[in-house]
Order: structure tokens, then sequence, then C-alpha cells
């Protein structure tokens, strides 16, 4: 989605309408940045308030390492067993859900799939796509840009929204050639489609081959205009199929 200023600004929106979603997954160039607007929320949601150095009684950090497995998933039931203390919320935040094995995976999408009323579920990952697809369906995937890197733009979204329409015929390299004249120009637009595309409910068939041009692009010293080409490319034919 964007900058960590502009989100909390949306997710205070969707909160004052009661429009809060039970599972979201975060996400972007750092773990670190995705864990902190985590936490911010999960004190935003019991607390009102943006500030990290409140204790919160109403919110667990679940620290996945590799290959986490199927206990994470049992704290996490047992979490949500239990009626809130001082809130209407419980909320759980689960570091890197893509390092979970896929036998805990699993058991988490039997809560992702029939939470209880009063759950808050927050995930991180480094890799959105190595998450299996069925859990991943269930939460709203959000980018989030690192602090330091410009939020997204107008100019942006019209470019992003134009390079998808010629997807569907001719010019789209020559576009995106012209377009992407640095890294920072790369990064707003995939910022610009990510943003787009946020509902990943709605979006799933799109977002697979973005996320994974984009984990390429981030680990590998790759051409940028042919990931992305690629990427739209494939989430038209994805869209249409």
């Amino acid at each position: 989605m964007a900058k960590p200023e502009r989100l909390r600004k949306d997710f205070e929106r969707v909160i004052a309408k009661g429009r809060l979603a039970h599972s979201y997954l975060f996400f972007g160039p750092s773990r670190n940045e995705s864990l902190r607007f985590a936490e911010l929320l999960a004190m935003y949601v019991e607390c009102g308030m943006w500030k990290s150095e409140i204790s919160l009684i109403d919110a667990k950090v679940f620290d996945c390492s590799e290959d986490s497995g199927i206990a994470t998933a049992r704290e996490l039931k047992y979490f949500f067993s239990t009626k809130s203390f001082g809130t209407h919320r419980r909320t759980a935040i689960i570091t890197s859900l893509d390092k979970l094995t896929l036998s805990a995976q699993h058991a988490i999408l039997k809560i992702a799939e029939e939470p209880p009323e009063h759950a808050l579920l927050l995930a991180t990952a480094g890799d959105p796509s190595t998450v299996i697809g069925t859990l991943a369906s269930r939460f709203y995937a959000v980018y989030v840009a690192g602090e330091g890197r410009t939020l997204v733009s107008e100019s942006a979204l019209r470019s992003a929204r134009e390079a998808i329409q010629l997807a569907s015929g001719r010019g789209l390299g020559a576009f995106l050639k012209e377009l992407l004249e640095n890294d920072t120009a790369a990064e707003e637009f995939v910022t610009a489609l990510f943003t787009i595309y946020s509902d990943r409910k709605k979006y799933w068939r799109e977002l697979r081959p973005l996320v994974y041009r984009w984990s390429l692009m981030q680990q590998f010293n790759t051409n940028k205009k042919l990931q992305l080409e690629a990427a739209l490319l494939s989430t038209h034919q994805n869209r249409n199929s």
C-alpha cells in the first residue's frame, strides 16, 4: 500500500466505520517495518493511540522462527479461546507467516476460516507467495513501504492503471521502458500496483505473479522492466482464464 503514515489514516477510517476485517497480512521490503506497523495497529485497536510504549493486555506476538511448527498454531488457538480482558478484540501478531511449516499453516487456516468474533489476526511475511494459497486468501494483503520511501502518488496510480490496460494489447514494453527510468520510479510503480490489487480475496489471481516477480526483483539484480512486463502479462492472462 504505502508508507506507514498513510496506512494509519486508512486504518483509522476503516475502524471508525466498523469495517475492520479479521485478518491482515503485512509485507514489503522490510520484515521489521511490516512487524512494526502490525504492532502499532494492535496498539491503536486496543488503546486508540499509535504509541509503542503502551503495555497491551489483549494482544500477543507469536514469534515464528525458521520451520516453526504446529505448537504455534495450538498457542494461537488457545489465545483466541480466551475472552478479551479490557477491549472487544484479542489481537494475535504472527511474525514471518511464510516460515511456518506446512502443517502449521494448515492448522492456522482452520482458525482463519472461522475466526472468533473477537479475533484480530495480524501476520507478516517476507515473501507472501510462499504462504499456501488457501491460507493467504483468508488475509487482506497490505504492502508496507519502509520509512523514508515515497508515498504512492496519483501519477503513479494512473501509470499503473494504464500499464494494466496495455497488458491486454500492445505497447506495454515501451511504456515501462520509459516509465522505469530509475529504482525509485520502479518501486513507486510496484507500490501503486499493490495498492490497486490490495484486496487479496478479490485479486488473488493478479497478485500471485506480481508478488513472485517483486520477490525476484528484491533478491536478485534482475531487469525490472522485463520482470514487471511479465507480471502484468500474467495478471491479464490469469484474470481472463
